[in-house]
């Protein structure tokens, strides 16, 4: 026989002492077993919300879906539910590219992208019905080289809010540093899982892009130097260095006549400098050959136009103080 200070053994009772289990078998059964009951519900209730607090305060922020649970594009044949990737907006700028994606779920049809299109874009998700999501993710970049050889690029992630950033240099050091052909050797990019969310002709984005670059270059704000050399192959190339020739003796010119002025001196000019039509005339202005006599030191005339100044040296033109553009090389005139 048990001692009535032993506790009970009862699994719903073990808090209770055996007293209380005695009391049950005097006539209390009902009331005793209503109680256990009871104070075994509110320590289950507490036990799950406890659990629950813990399971909350340790759960980390929801992660990136990895590149293998990407959506789908218009070309996949699956279940018309999703998930289908969607493009809500895209830049493409001289720099980089800019892009909000978007994820469709649950749809009721299944979505078709427009005639000329290959991606699927926000009117054709909302016209299937789908449940529309910014897609927070990442997104495996597929490229082809001109060999027909594909190579799996760096993975980029969205934002919250789907918005994917790419930056042409950044992209070209990671291939490199993946021991990659260059993005310039590259001739086709797909972005996402079978191009979901686009696929990219390179060679036609970078004839696009260099006809946007000389449009700075005609408004001066870019330099010709930098697009004769970045695209030798262009039909504006020529142009491009017929006015970085252009600017190359403006600079010049104007340099000459701070020389004239003593602002800058005749020999930094020369150092500067290495070929210039104005060389000889800024080495009659050195320190050693102004105390020549006059006869020997020569008459150091101030060119009155870049045709009077320049005609001597074998280029001629327009000059640029004069507000026409110089044709030199291969656009006329003869070059340096």
């Amino acid at each position: 026989m048990r001692s009535v200070e032993e506790p009970c053994d009862r699994p719903l009772a073990a808090c209770l002492r055996k007293q209380h289990c005695a009391r049950m078998r005097r006539g209390w059964g009902q009331r005793c077993r209503t109680v256990a009951v009871a104070g075994f519900v509110l320590a289950a209730v507490a036990a799950v919300g406890a659990c629950g607090l813990s399971r909350s305060q340790q759960t980390p922020p929801r992660a990136p879906a990895p590149a293998a649970d990407e959506p789908h594009g218009p070309h996949f044949l699956g279940a018309p539910r999703g998930p289908w990737g969607a493009v809500v907006f895209r830049e493409i700028h001289l720099a980089g590219a800019r892009f909000v994606l978007a994820r469709a779920s649950l749809c009721r049809t299944t979505p078709r992208a427009d005639r000329d299109r290959d991606v699927l874009l926000a009117h054709n998700v909302e016209r299937a019905r789908c449940r529309v999501r910014p897609y927070h993710g990442d997104i495996a970049l597929w490229f082809t080289d001109a060999h027909g050889e594909r190579h799996l690029g760096p993975t980029l992630a969205t934002d919250r809010s789907g918005e994917l950033r790419i930056e042409y240099a950044e992209l070209d050091r990671e291939l490199q540093r993946a021991r990659l052909p260059a993005l310039d050797d590259m001739v086709a990019l797909e972005l996402g899982r079978s191009g979901w969310a686009g696929r990219y002709d390179l060679r036609r984005l970078r004839g696009v892009l260099a006809n946007y670059y000389f449009r700075w270059v005609q408004t001066g704000r870019a330099t010709p130097q930098l697009f004769a050399a970045r695209h030798p192959d262009h039909p504006n190339a020529p142009d491009a260095t017929a006015f970085a020739v252009e600017e190359d003796l403006a600079r010049q010119e104007s340099d000459f006549r701070r020389v004239q002025r003593g602002e800058l001196p005749a020999d930094a000019f020369l150092e500067r400098y290495v070929w210039s039509p104005l060389r000889h005339s800024a080495a009659m202005l050195l320190p050693e050959r102004r105390g020549l006599p006059r006869a020997e030191q020569g008459s150091v005339t101030e060119p009155t136009s870049s045709a009077q100044g320049y005609d001597d040296q074998g280029v001629g033109g327009t000059s640029p103080a004069s507000g026409g553009r110089m044709k030199v090389g291969a656009s006329g005139g003869a070059g340096p």
